[in-house]
Parts: C-alpha cells; structure tokens; sequence
C-alpha cells in the first residue's frame, strides 16, 4: 500500500506483516525510481527535483512514523508485523466469546469462507 495508511494493517485490510512490507517497499522504491529515470535520460531538473524531495519525504516520513510508534500502545504495535488474517480474526473472536449472542454476532458479518474450517463449532 503506497498511501501508508496505517488502519490498513488490520487483518480484514491488508494486514500487519503485507502493511509494513509494503511500507518499506514503497520507501525503497522511489529512490531506485528515481535512477532509473535519470539513467534513461530523464530531465536533469526533474531529477534534481525529484532528489530534492526524496531528501525531504522519506526523512519526513520515517520521523512521522516512529513518532507515531512512540506514541501508540504497546499492545497495539504487534499489529504492524502480525500475520494473522482476516479469517484467524474471525476464528478467534469466535472461539474467544463467551456466549452464544456474541458468537453468533461475530459470525453474521462474515463470509462462509471466514468461518468454514470452524464449521462444527458454529
């Protein structure tokens, strides 16, 4: 996701592990962009524009997110590198409720895919 919107690294998104994958791809790529465009015979004053603000953004950017890393809840950090998918999430609220309402809640937002290999349970 080269937007970086971090409520996307929740599971039924793209997740936490696809999410920050992304993150640094997207941060690793404008520079090889970049190169690639100057190599080609792109426009010195589009490169130079460009570097300029390569130097700027990507700083920026990393500053913004480990501001933001600071100022998170430790119990929320885990769910920018989980791996856990939408359909775990399903499974999990399902096998982590109490009683048959919220249960039974859980499962009526979800496809038949999410909740298939639980099947017996439901």
């Amino acid at each position: 996701d080269f937007t970086s919107i971090v409520q996307f690294r929740h599971p039924n998104e793209l997740g936490g592990m696809y999410w920050s994958f992304g993150f640094v791809m997207t941060m690793a790529s404008l520079p090889v962009a970049i190169t690639i465009y100057a190599e080609q015979g792109g426009a010195a004053s589009v490169v130079s524009l460009a570097l300029s603000l390569l130097y700027t953004l990507i700083p920026s950017t990393l500053v913004i997110i480990g501001v933001f890393f600071m100022n998170i809840e430790k119990e929320y950090r885990h769910t920018f590198y989980s791996t856990e998918r939408g359909k775990d999430l399903t499974m999990r609220n399902f096998r982590d409720s109490i009683d048959d309402a919220k249960k039974a809640k859980v499962m009526s937002k979800r496809s038949r895919h999410h909740w298939s290999s639980i099947e017996e349970e439901v």
